[in-house]
């Protein structure tokens, strides 16, 4: 396998155990790279607020860049208004305010691109999911009319322009209530039911605009917790024809004014007709982090348009079993033998050794907290029958799991003594996972740059409680 660059930042989050970044040229394909990448710790001056972020160029690299360096600030001027532990540091609030003049009150989104912008009076008259969705509606429509004043563009017939993908954890935030915010400004809130005791510690906030996408992995599931913003999607489509834009038929499914698959984003100044069809209104989501979630990918459209869910699934599964056969095979003198076989059996019977990230086993009669919620969401509808919940379950019946379920502590003593004391370094294995990734969309045909980041999610080590429990 080619090598590929990855830079690794160990989790400073009590929520992360660790990040993997990898931006990828595909050189048999693009001359340059136009993605940009950001990771920033301690967000907003905040310790335990991690932000990320895939900004995928477009006809240049200019606007990914100046978005990846200001659009984390216009997103935390805005949270700052409603979290008092948030704040801009002296340097970044005199860089916001050099675009003072085009902003001479707080921008609004143009019509018929978003929900209705509440002046400031009316705000505190508005739910938290609706304060939330106009945080992110006006980050990026700020960010917009800022791509407009074309720094450092040289084209005389059209701009550069991006999507934006971004994504903030948080280790404060109300627990057992789940929050969706969709595009139409509508939110649902609704209470969890803790039935395996999980405490969630933190939220986890994603907004993307554009073709890119965040895939959150949960007990050997993939939950798509952004929107496809593409040719691909019927609703796109009708919106662009409905405004008199045109998708032409040279490529599947189309493309925007015959240039691009994306159908929102951010910059394209100087084509009017390509202004008029993409659209800078974000797809926003906030979720409570729970114990089971185990693995973050945020990618770009070269990963997304070579590789499904299911296939970056496999991959993270295939990863992750041999960092775990290597550990076992460096610490042989801690597997304790025993009658009883220590392997687990998928949803095809096919037996697994136990995984590095296992999760607490679900009684069949009960039903996966993200699944109940999607399932409920299909009765809640918004404007022009558009649903108001667009997290989607896009994991398959009969999917062998990333991280595969533990069936308990009873009779697996052994194995439970082993895992415990195994010595698992993140960093490489978030690095692996992000090689394998772009490595299998690059021989999977991808013709894009290509841009992944893997987080691996930390939790309270099961393990460890069943050790404690047979200890008591």
């Amino acid at each position: 396998m080619p090598e590929y660059r990855v830079s690794t930042h160990k989790g400073n989050n009590p929520l992360v155990h660790a990040v993997a970044v990898c931006e990828e040229r595909n050189t048999m394909w693009k001359r340059d790279m136009e993605d940009v990448t950001v990771y920033k710790e301690c967000f907003g001056g905040k310790e335990g607020t991690s932000f990320f972020g895939i900004f995928d160029g477009f006809h240049g690299q200019n606007s990914a860049t100046t978005a990846s360096r200001e659009l984390p600030l216009l997103i935390l001027d805005q949270l700052s208004k409603q979290d008092s532990s948030l704040s801009l540091e002296k340097d970044q609030a005199d860089l916001l305010s050099r675009f003072d003049a085009l902003f001479p009150e707080d921008c609004k989104p143009q019509p018929g691109q978003g929900p209705n912008t509440l002046v400031a009076s009316e705000q505190e008259n508005e739910t938290k999911v609706e304060q939330l969705n106009l945080v992110f509606n006006t980050a990026f429509s700020k960010m917009d009319r800022i791509l407009g004043l074309g720094r450092s563009e040289s084209s005389r017939i059209r701009w550069s322009g991006c999507t934006a993908l971004v994504c903030l954890i948080d280790t404060e935030a109300s627990p057992h209530v789940w929050q969706h915010v969709g595009e139409h400004g509508r939110g649902i809130a609704s209470t969890v039911n803790q039935t395996l005791q999980e405490a969630p510690c933190g939220r986890i906030l994603i907004a993307n605009c554009g073709n890119v996408h965040a895939v959150l992995y949960k007990k050997g599931r993939g939950y798509r917790l952004t929107e496809d913003h593409s040719t691909s999607n019927p609703k796109e489509r009708n919106r662009i024809m409905r405004k008199g834009g045109s998708i032409s038929i040279n490529k599947q499914h189309g493309l925007v004014e015959g240039i691009t698959r994306a159908t929102r984003g951010l910059g394209h100044y100087g084509d009017s007709k390509l202004r008029k069809s993409i659209i800078p209104v974000p797809h926003v989501v906030s979720l409570p982090t729970e114990q089971s979630y185990r693995l973050l990918v945020l990618a770009s459209s070269g990963l997304w348009e070579a590789l499904d869910v299911n296939a970056v699934a496999e991959i993270a599964q295939t990863v992750t079993e041999m960092t775990q056969n290597s550990s076992m095979s460096k610490a042989p003198q801690l597997i304790k033998t025993s009658e009883e076989p220590s392997s687990i059996s998928d949803t095809r019977g096919q037996s697994r050794q136990e995984s590095l990230f296992p999760d607490d086993q679900v009684p069949l009669n009960e039903k996966n907290d993200l699944e109940v919620r999607i399932k409920n969401s299909e009765t809640l509808q918004g404007e022009e029958g558009s649903e108001v919940i667009r997290i989607t379950n896009t994991q398959g019946e009969g999917f062998s799991s990333v991280f595969p379920q533990e069936s308990g502590p009873s009779g697996k003593e052994h194995d439970v003594c082993t895992l415990r004391t195994l010595h698992v370094d993140y960093e490489c294995l978030a690095a692996d996972i992000c090689r394998e990734l772009v490595d299998a969309a690059i021989v999977s045909g991808s013709r894009e740059n290509i841009s992944v980041m893997v987080i691996l999610l930390r939790r309270t080590d099961t393990i460890n409680n069943y050790t404690l429990n047979e200890e008591t």
